[in-house]
C-alpha cells in the first residue's frame, strides 16, 4: 500500500476517533469517516516508516493548532503525518501566511475569526456574569453596599449577552461581523471580578481586542519555537509522524 494511503487512512482513524478536537472547529465536521475493516491505521504506517528518538524530536502538534492567526482549515488538516517531500511545502505555507499577517494582510479574516472566538467566550460566559449581577442588584445586604459592587453590577447589565458570531470560512465569503465593543466587555470584566472577589465567579477568559488579539498571536517566542523545529526537520530531509 502507497505511504500516501496510509498516511490518510491514520487521519482518517485519527478523526473517526478524536473528533474536531478543539470545540470551535465544530463548524468544519463534515461526515464522519466509515472505516473499513481492513481500513489502514497508524500501525501499518509505522512498521514501514523510522521515527527518530532522539532529543528534540517531539513536539505537540497542538503547539501549531493553537496558532490562531493561521486558518482553522490549515490547522485542522494538518493533523496527519507528513511525507518528507511535504513538510518544506508546510512550512512555507505557513511561514508566508504568518508573514503576511505581520504586514498587516488578511485583516478581514482575522476580524471575523477574533469576532468568532471573542464571542464563544462571551457568550457563555456573560450569560452566567449577568444573571449573577441581576441577583447582586436585588440584595440590600452589607456586601451590597460595599464600596464598588454597585457600580459593578451596573456596568455589567449595561452589556447585553453577545450572540455568537459566524465562524469564518478561508477563501469563501466572509460572514457579516456585528460590531461588539470588546474594550467595554473587557473594563467591565475586570471591575465585575475585582469587586466580587471570593463571593462569585469572573468571567475566567480574557477578552481582547482585534489588535491584542493579532499581537498575541504573534509572540516571537512561540512561533521561532515552532517553525524552528519545522525548519529542522524540513531541512534534515524528515517526515512528521502523528503521534496520539
Amino acid at each position: 500500500m502507497l505511504l500516501l494511503e496510509l498516511i490518510q487512512g491514520q487521519a482518517d482513524e485519527f478523526t473517526a476517533v478524536m473528533g474536531q478536537v478543539y470545540e470551535e472547529w465544530e463548524f468544519l465536521a463534515g461526515a464522519p469517516p466509515v472505516l473499513p475493516e481492513d481500513s489502514a491505521d497508524g500501525s501499518q504506517l509505522l512498521s514501514r516508516i523510522e521515527v527518530d528518538q532522539s532529543d528534540g524530536c517531539y513536539i505537540r502538534i497542538g503547539q501549531f493548532s493553537c496558532i490562531e492567526v493561521i486558518p482553522a482549515e490549515w490547522r485542522r488538516a494538518a493533523y496527519r503525518s507528513f511525507l518528507p517531500d511535504e513538510v518544506p511545502v508546510l512550512l512555507d505555507r505557513w511561514t508566508r501566511h504568518i508573514e503576511e499577517v505581520r504586514r498587516g494582510g488578511h485583516r478581514p479574516y482575522l476580524a471575523a475569526w477574533h469576532a468568532y472566538l471573542m464571542s464563544r467566550a462571551l457568550n457563555s460566559g456573560w450569560e452566567r456574569i449577568y444573571g449573577s449581577a441581576l441577583s447582586v442588584c436585588e440584595q440590600t445586604n452589607a456586601w451590597m453596599r460595599k464600596p464598588g459592587v454597585g457600580e459593578a453590577s451596573e456596568r455589567v447589565l449595561a452589556l447585553p449577552v453577545p450572540e455568537v458570531s459566524a465562524p469564518p470560512r478561508w477563501d469563501e465569503e466572509l460572514p457579516l461581523i456585528p460590531f461588539v465593543d470588546w474594550a467595554a466587555y473587557a473594563d467591565a470584566a475586570r471591575v465585575w471580578d475585582a469587586a466580587v472577589r471570593n463571593r462569585a465567579r469572573g468571567l475566567g477568559v480574557p477578552i481582547l481586542t482585534l489588535d491584542e488579539f493579532v499581537a498575541a498571536q504573534l509572540e516571537p517566542e512561540q512561533l521561532d519555537y515552532c517553525f524552528g523545529w519545522l525548519g529542522k526537520a524540513a531541512r534534515g530531509g524528515y517526515g512528521l509522524w502523528l503521534d496520539y
